[in-house]
């Protein structure tokens, strides 16, 4: 019987999805002590529209968007995690989109 392949940028998603406020404090603490415990988080499709569909490369969907709503003056945050596996491969038109 063949191992399936264990997808550790899978895994981080998944976490992320599951635990958005754990998550929030564990990747960025100052935002939490700056405005404390978000009263919300809300998923967003990652997906990106290519203003030309015969724009060559990858496919057009980032890895998260999250926005965190906090209580105080509804103070919002917008999250993009997107992972490079190299450098070469970063697109900034397609992040900026």
């Amino acid at each position: 019987m063949a191992r399936k392949q264990f997808s550790h940028d899978q895994a981080v998603k998944n976490l992320i999805k599951a635990y958005p406020i754990e998550a929030l404090e564990f990747l960025a603490k100052d935002v939490m002590v700056a405005h404390g415990l978000p009263s919300g988080a809300e998923f967003f499709d990652p997906s990106v529209e290519k203003e030309d569909v015969a724009e060559p490369g990858p496919g057009q969907a980032m890895d998260l968007a999250i926005r965190y709503t906090f209580a105080e003056k509804h103070t919002l945050l917008y999250v993009l995690v997107e992972h490079w596996s190299d450098a070469d491969k970063f697109d900034l038109l397609r992040t900026a989109r």
